[in-house]
C-alpha cells in the first residue's frame, strides 16, 4: 500500500517518543505504522494513520519514503502500555512501545 492509497484518510509523521507523550489526546482508533532498522530493532520514526475502517485492504505493509512500514497496531494498544506500566520515564515507555510493536505483547517482567 502507498500513503496515497484511498484507504489512508490522513497521516502524521512523528517519533515514537512524541506519540507516547501526547497519546492521551489522540484518537485511539488511529493506526500506528512502524518500520524496522536493518538490525531488526524498531525505528524511532513512526506514522500515525487515519484509515478507512471499511476498506478491504489486506496488505499489512505501507511503503513510505523508501521504507516498509507495518501498520497493524491500533493506537488503543499503545495507550494500554501506559496503563500497564504506569507513568515511568519516557525512555522506558518508548522501549516498551517498541517491544510491543515488534512482539504484539508486553515485555515479561524481569526476574
Amino acid at each position: 500500500m502507498q500513503i496515497t492509497d484511498p484507504t489512508v484518510i490522513s497521516y502524521q509523521e512523528m517519533t515514537l517518543g512524541t506519540l507516547m507523550v501526547s497519546i492521551d489526546e489522540m484518537n485511539g482508533d488511529f493506526i500506528v505504522a512502524y518500520s524496522l532498522n536493518p538490525d531488526g530493532s524498531c525505528s524511532d520514526n513512526i506514522i500515525v494513520l487515519e484509515t478507512d475502517v471499511y476498506s478491504d485492504v489486506d496488505d499489512e505493509f505501507l511503503d513510505f519514503k523508501g521504507r516498509n512500514y507495518n501498520w497493524e497496531v491500533e493506537l488503543h494498544s499503545l495507550k494500554s502500555i501506559i496503563r500497564h506500566f504506569g507513568r515511568v520515564s519516557l525512555e522506558t515507555i518508548v522501549d516498551e512501545a517498541k517491544y510491543f510493536l515488534i512482539n504484539r505483547a508486553y515485555r515479561p517482567p524481569s526476574i
